[in-house]
Order: C-alpha cells, then structure tokens, then sequence
C-alpha cells in the first residue's frame, strides 16, 4: 500500500511540517485545526512504497530539515523486523541522490 511524506512550508519556505499519510489531502484538512495552518503557502508531496520507507523519509526530514511545528522527532529502527531490506537500500538511495 502507498504512503505518502508530505511536507508544509511557509511564504519564505521555511518548512513548517513534516508526516506521513495514506493520503495526504485528507490530513491536510485535519491540520486545520492546527494554530499553524494558516502559514502554510506550499505543500510537497511524495509517494512512498511502503510505511516503512516513508517513516524513515519522514524521520530523516524531521531531524535534517527540522521543520518549526513538528514536536516529536519520530524514530526510524533500522533494526526492525517490519523493515525489509530492499526498504533501506530504497531509502538510502533517495538520500544520496537528494544530497
């Protein structure tokens, strides 16, 4: 199943938040009830294969891009068996070539 790291941004396109959603519009609407929701300008959108690979995308924005509302830095454990190796090497790749 398809899973998708969205990411917010600001008029001056600071990032403001970064998750993961089986479909991003949707929790679009329910950040609206966040006190934040009227800075967003931008939305980014980027499909995942799996849960996994989007947790660590969404893990590795949290704590590189460090968005301004986001208040918990989700962990991303390499070691667990949910956690396909092809996922990683997916990841890995995205990383690399992003830098």
């Amino acid at each position: 199943m398809k899973h998708y790291v969205y990411r917010h941004y600001g008029e001056s396109g600071d990032l403001l938040y970064a998750g993961i959603s089986l479909c991003a519009v949707a929790r679009l609407k329910q950040h609206a009830r966040s006190c934040w929701f009227d800075e967003i300008k931008r939305v980014e959108i980027e499909p995942c294969c799996s849960r996994e690979y989007a947790q660590f995308v969404e893990s590795m924005a949290v704590q590189l891009e460090a968005p301004k509302y986001n208040k918990v830095v989700p962990r991303y454990d390499v070691n667990s068996t949910h956690v396909t190796e092809e996922a990683i090497r997916q990841a890995r790749r995205e990383i690399y070539l992003a830098a």
